[in-house]
This record gives structure tokens, sequence and C-alpha cells, in this order.
């Protein structure tokens, strides 16, 4: 028996495994499914009047308790070498991987930059942290392309899309941050750079929304 708590889980095993390497994607994914066949039939086998809902809220809540270990699996996994290279060859799934720890420190910086003398120091190190990742940004953004060229293109998909607005994201973010308080034809570049960061995130969460909804209307298809 599944139910949209089976369906929310098999959805999250695939997007925190999509890019892994393919044989310990396969794994992870046949142990999940193996689980959550194990977890339905023994909520059957004792139902002792438990709704088919309360099993798919218990595998829910399962899968919200078990994330960070998930994530933390998956970080683990890309230790290697040979990662470098593959991230290289596919630069949207490292950009996109930057956008959340380059956002935050720069957002402080912003907004504590001109504040109590106390801040100067917490500012510094925050500095120290976010300038690395926007030149990292910028970086894979220019060597990428080159090495993205010899691969086959996709045909194009609504999260192919998606992953391709949150590269964006992180580029015009790193690349308007970089010179943020510059004056003259570096200010200029910040500015264009916002701009295209404002209209890559409208684009983004609009993507972002339709994959949302599909999966919603996917989840209330399947029979509780």
């Amino acid at each position: 028996m599944t139910g949209w708590g089976a369906s929310l889980a098999t959805w999250w095993v695939r997007r925190y495994t999509e890019t892994a390497v393919p044989a310990e994607r396969t794994d992870r994914r046949a142990e999940v499914a193996a689980d959550l066949h194990d977890h339905y039939a023994a909520a059957a086998a004792a139902a002792n009047g438990r709704s088919p809902s309360r099993v798919d809220r218990q595998v829910a809540g399962r899968v919200l308790r078990g994330a960070p270990a998930d994530l933390t699996w998956r970080l683990a996994r890309e230790a290697g070498p040979d990662r470098v290279a593959w991230h290289l060859s596919h630069p949207v799934t490292l950009l996109g991987a930057l956008v959340l720890p380059m956002v935050g420190p720069g957002v402080f910086v912003d907004s504590a930059r001109d504040g109590a003398a106390w801040l100067a120091e917490p500012v510094a190190v925050a500095e120290a942290v976010a300038l690395p990742l926007h030149a990292a940004a910028v970086a894979v953004a220019v060597v990428a392309p080159v090495r993205s060229l010899r691969r086959r293109p996709h045909r194009p998909s609504l999260v192919g899309a998606r992953r391709t607005a949150l590269a964006a994201l992180s580029v015009t973010w790193g690349l308007a941050a970089l010179w943020r308080f510059a004056p003259g034809l570096p200010g200029t570049a910040s500015t264009l750079g916002w701009a295209a960061f404002g209209l890559s995130l409208l684009g983004w969460a609009a993507l972002a929304a339709a994959a949302g909804l599909r999966q919603v209307l996917a989840l209330r298809k399947v029979p509780s």
C-alpha cells in the first residue's frame, strides 16, 4: 500500500540523489524504496483501525526528520577529487549549491557595514567568507561553459529550466556583490548584476511554483 507519504519520500530521495554517482544513487533509492515497502507492510499488518492518512503522516514526518542526515550523506559523497571535474562539466549543480552560503554572509555585510562599532569584526569575517564565494560563482560561470560545450545538449524540461535559473541567481548575485560598493564601471556592472539577479529570481520563483503545483497535483492523484 502506498500513499502521498510514499510519493513525498520518493520525490525527496530523487531530488537529493539526482546528480550523485550513478551506483550510489541507485543504491540509495533502492534502500529508501525497501524501507517504504517495509513501513507500509508493517502498518497494514498491524492496522488496528489506523487510517492510511495517519501512516502517510508518519512517513512524511520521517522524511522531515531525516532530511539533515540525507543532506549530510549527499555532501559526504562530494569529497572526492573526481567530483570537482564532474561539477565543472555540470556547472548548474555547483552554481546552485553556491546560492545559500553566498547570500547569507553577503546580506549580513550589506546590512551591518555602517552599523555599530562592535559589528566591524563580524563584518570583516563575513566579508572573508562571502567574497571568495562570489568570486567562485563568477569563475565557474566563466570556466564551466567551455567544458559544457563538450556535452551533448539535453532536451528542455521544467526541471532543467529551474536549475538553470538557480545557476543564474548564483552568477548574477556573485557579479553584483563583488562590486556592490565600487564606483565607476564596476559600480555599473554591479547595478546590471542586481537587475539580472532580480529577473533571474522572478523566473526561478515562477518555475519553482509551477513545479510545486505539478508535484501537489501528482500527490493528490495517489490513492490513499
